[in-house]
C-alpha cells in the first residue's frame, strides 16, 4: 500500500466535506452527539480548505510554508483567515446573531 497522497483539490476537499457531513448525520441521528460534533467540524475545515483551493491557481493546495502550516491545523481562525471568506463570514456574523457566538 502506497503512502503517496494525492494534491489536495477543490474537488477532493469538497467530496470529503459532504462526506463528513452525511457521516456526522448519522451520528447525530443514532444521539452520538460527541462524534456528531467532531465530523461537523472537521467538515467545517475541509469546507474552508475547499475555499482556499478554488481561489488559488490550479486549485493546488497549499503553495506555501506559512498558508501550508495555516491550514493544516484544527485552529479555526488561521482556517478561515487561509480560505479567503474571513471578510463575508464577518459581514455574516454581524448581520445574524445566532453565528456569533463571542
Amino acid at each position: 500500500m502506497s503512502l503517496v497522497h494525492k494534491p489536495l483539490t477543490y474537488a477532493v476537499c469538497k467530496k470529503l466535506a459532504n462526506k463528513r457531513i452525511k457521516e456526522a448525520s448519522v451520528l447525530l441521528r443514532k444521539r452520538e452527539y460527541g462524534g456528531a460534533y467532531y465530523l461537523a467540524g472537521y467538515a467545517i475545515e475541509l469546507g474552508l480548505k475547499a475555499c482556499y483551493c478554488k481561489n488559488v491557481p490550479r486549485y493546488i493546495f497549499p503553495p506555501d510554508k506559512k498558508t501550508y502550516n495555516n491550514l493544516y491545523t484544527h485552529d479555526f481562525n488561521k482556517i478561515l483567515q487561509s480560505s479567503g471568506i474571513k471578510a463575508q463570514f464577518d459581514v455574516e456574523v454581524n448581520k445574524n446573531t445566532d453565528l456569533n457566538t463571542a
